[in-house]
């Protein structure tokens, strides 16, 4: 049986003895992901981002306990979407009615949702300057003319660089046998 590179044991066992360089390889594989879940439930980039550093630190307090780097995956994710709940609560009355539409949300859809959204800003990140510029501006929510205006190019160029972007991305993807999955993430935002 072939042994996952992500999964490999010795990280592990380093990791439960404390080894300070193991738990960075755990926090970098697991990172982007948690940021997209979190983001995703709580709407707010700074405080997901803090949410997942405190939830690194509690990982990091229980270190000795983790076996596997499943237990390490789940721990995170559960403790990820308990914390977000809890900031939530803590939220007003607006804030209470997201949490109520985001705990109808199957928390597995919501994960598999937060791993393609990584692999997809992975794939983003290989793009030319240009291309990965004018995407992330996109997915931001800017329009076209906005986006031409800010880069000071031509709304033309623009939809030039986007629709190359949007090639590279899904040739990538069909390659990946990812497409059809991802499908349902990009056509919400233009993809």
């Amino acid at each position: 049986m072939e042994v996952n590179p992500h999964d490999d044991p010795e990280i592990m066992l380093r990791f439960k003895s404390g080894d300070a360089y193991a738990f960075k390889q755990l926090h970098d594989k697991h990172y982007l992901a948690l940021l997209y879940f979190a983001r995703g439930i709580i709407r707010n980039e700074e405080d997901a981002k803090d949410l997942i550093a405190e939830a690194f630190a509690k990982l990091w307090k229980r270190h000795t306990l983790f076996e596997t780097n499943l237990n390490v995956k789940a721990f995170l994710y559960i403790t990820v979407r308990n914390d977000c709940i809890s900031y939530l609560r803590k939220k007003q009355k607006e804030s209470l009615l997201q949490l109520s539409n985001t705990a109808q949300e199957n928390p597995l859809e919501l994960l598999a949702k937060a791993e393609l959204l990584a692999e997809l800003y992975q794939v983003i990140e290989t793009l030319p300057s240009s291309q990965k510029q004018v995407l992330k501006l996109f997915m931001e929510g800017l329009t076209t003319s906005e986006i031409a205006a800010k880069l000071q190019f031509q709304e033309s160029s623009v939809r030039a660089i986007k629709t190359r972007a949007i090639v590279h991305i899904r040739n990538y993807l069909k390659k990946e046998y990812k497409f059809s999955v991802l499908l349902g993430l990009l056509l919400p935002i233009g993809l």
